[in-house]
């Protein structure tokens, strides 16, 4: 019996400088004595022991918390039949429990807290007592109607900050909408989760899988799901093509992560008819945005950094720091992932936030709070500016289908005038020096461009004409006898043919009507090119496109938008948004009239 008790002692006895017996509880006498001993006895002195001497520091030791769980593991596979026994081993093990499960979700050791918790339920059912949803905090982590609510010195005041915040800043309305929770995994969004389900918050959970960490990836996705699944939330997720994409366009991986992300989520959003999309961003993700933005150069915007509102995304937690967020955890038992990538060097952010960051908060170790006041008077300050810049775009702007157009002579008798043309600019992806050499070219000569990745602008005489950059070229479109509709990279026609009796001729610009006798099919669309002619309607005689375009003042930028409808021999029937060819005009003998009308 001596000899199978020694071999049944778990191998985290064994875990001391001199053979595991370094200190004054595991004595050569000790060590017989607790042989001697019944089982029951046996495990109520080891359960003992751990409390004992360990206690809270469990909470700071992952090697130590390890060793519990094998324990308590090891404990659990005796089988005694004394009630006494397995109360007493119970009440030790939900003691060890509370401060073990947090300690390995913190390492990421989820396969020991799960063995961890399965243990507690063992001896639970072993005193055929009811289950508690939140004695260890791993596999019935989730809060349910007869939910564990955590310590009120904790919970209670954090759960009304936030509903305040909300509040305060009316970012949904918690009674009546559902939120779109965004889920890594990690400790942020799971207490994000946590806190909106106290609140009594409506809530469906989308995770994004940005196919970047493999099998690390795949088990935050099956976490997540499961989650969900625990909350009884609506579950939403993508896998997406993140670095074939981040090549196709030409940005960094995580730029594309980025732009994949909130694309999906407000996709998803309308689909379903979510109010908001909840992110987990905190105090420090404000402190670090502030200082990576001042790093590249920034204006107002990047120095307020983070906002509680953008459009339909909304971040509750945005007045909380990432301690509270910490502490909630630990208190009521959640487990969560740990992202490896949080760490890597590689990343701008991660080395702003493990070398960069320690050092200024030496200077100031309240350096998050100070800098989310900064954020709140810089908001101020942009809003002054915000109003300034819009009673400017009422009186400059001017949009129109085909281009925006803003006034110079208005914009030069602005206050700082390159800092207001940047912010009306700014919607169209201009930088900031861009934006100062578009002031600076106020007094030059017609012609001059400007390029953003996303739109182009030209100096046009008195104005500043502004168009997107047509990324992908048209080609060639034909549009057969009958066919209702044709979309041609973004611009849409409409036809549809009418008996001439009673038809009247539209005077708008953006519609054709045609004598559908003298057009043969299939008509074509296409852009106009050097050498191109036709007969304006009213004229005699031809006219080349360029000429054309010339008398019309069409800004060098808008010259390339411009296409032209031809019928199947060639000829020009109308150039789309401004003139019918003579030739295919509508008269007292036409009997069909074909009407194209620009959408």
């Amino acid at each position: 019996m001596l000899a199978h008790d020694l071999a049944a002692l778990p191998s985290w006895i064994l875990g001391g400088s001199v053979g595991g017996w370094d200190d004054s509880w595991w004595t050569a006498f000790d060590l017989v004595v607790f042989l001697w001993l019944p089982p029951t006895l046996r495990l109520q002195r080891l359960a003992a022991r751990e409390q004992q001497r360990y206690g809270a520091a469990l909470a700071t030791d992952p090697a130590q918390a390890a060793r519990t769980a094998a324990f308590l593991e090891w404990a659990a596979g005796y089988d005694d039949s004394s009630t006494g026994g397995t109360r007493t081993l119970a009440n030790h093990t939900a003691w060890l429990g509370r401060f073990a499960c947090p300690v390995l979700a913190l390492r990421g050791d989820l396969t020991v807290a799960e063995r961890l918790a399965a243990v507690l339920e063992k001896v639970q059912t072993l005193q055929r007592q009811p289950r508690s949803a939140h004695l260890c905090g791993f596999t019935h982590c989730v809060p349910q109607r007869e939910m564990y609510l955590g310590p009120p010195h904790l919970l209670q005041p954090m759960l009304n900050q936030v509903k305040d915040y909300i509040q305060q800043h009316a970012l949904f309305d918690p009674a009546t909408d559902t939120v779109l929770v965004a889920v890594s995994g990690g400790l942020d969004s799971v207490v994000l989760l946590d806190v909106l389900h106290r609140l009594g918050v409506r809530l469906a959970v989308a995770h994004c899988h940005f196919g970047l960490r493999g099998d690390e990836a795949d088990a935050d996705e099956q976490f997540v799901r499961k989650l969900a699944k625990q909350y009884e939330a609506p579950y939403h997720a993508e896998f997406f093509q993140t670095k074939a994409f981040a090549e196709r366009e030409g940005i960094s991986t995580q730029m594309a992560a980025r732009l994949l992300r909130y694309q999906w989520f407000e996709q998803v959003r309308q689909q379903h008819g979510y109010a908001a999309v909840a992110t987990a961003h905190h105090r420090r993700d404000q402190a670090e945005t502030m200082l990576l933005n001042l790093t590249h150069g920034t204006g107002l915007a990047g120095l307020h950094g983070i906002q509680p509102k953008n459009g339909h995304v909304v971040r509750p937690l945005l007045g909380l720091g990432r301690d509270d967020l910490y502490d909630y955890l630990v208190e009521n038992r959640l487990i969560w992932r740990e992202d490896a990538s949080n760490d890597s060097p590689v990343y701008q952010r991660n080395r702003l936030r493990l070398e960069a960051l320690p050092v200024l908060r030496d200077l100031n170790p309240n350096l998050d709070n100070t800098l989310a006041a900064t954020a709140e008077r810089v908001g101020g300050a942009e809003e002054i500016v915000r109003r300034y810049v819009a009673d400017t775009a009422a009186q400059a702007r001017r949009d129109e289908p085909e281009a925006t157009y803003f006034n110079i002579a208005t914009l030069q008798n602005t206050a700082a005038t390159a800092l207001v043309l940047h912010e009306l600019l700014r919607p169209f992806g201009f930088s900031w020096a861009v934006s100062k050499e578009i002031a600076g070219s106020f007094n030059s000569l017609s012609g001059k461009q400007f390029d953003s990745p996303t739109h182009r602008l030209v100096k046009d005489r008195a104005q500043l004409v502004v168009t997107p950059r047509r990324l992908a070229q048209y080609g060639t479109f034909q549009l057969t006898q009958g066919q209702a509709d044709l979309l041609a990279d973004g611009l849409r026609l409409r036809a549809s043919e009418h008996p001439r009796a009673g038809y009247e001729v539209p005077r708008s610009r953006s519609t054709a009507a045609l004598d559908a006798d003298k057009l043969q099919f299939p008509l074509t669309l296409r852009r106009w090119r050097e050498g191109d002619w036709f007969m304006p309607l009213g004229m005699r005689g031809k006219k080349h496109l360029s000429d054309f375009l010339i008398d019309q003042k069409v800004p060098l930028n808008l010259k390339d938008e411009v296409r032209v409808l031809t019928s199947a021999d060639g000829k020009i029937c109308w150039v789309v948004g401004f003139r019918v060819d003579d030739r295919f005009k509508v008269t007292d003998e036409t009997a069909r009239v074909l009407q194209v009308q620009r959408l």
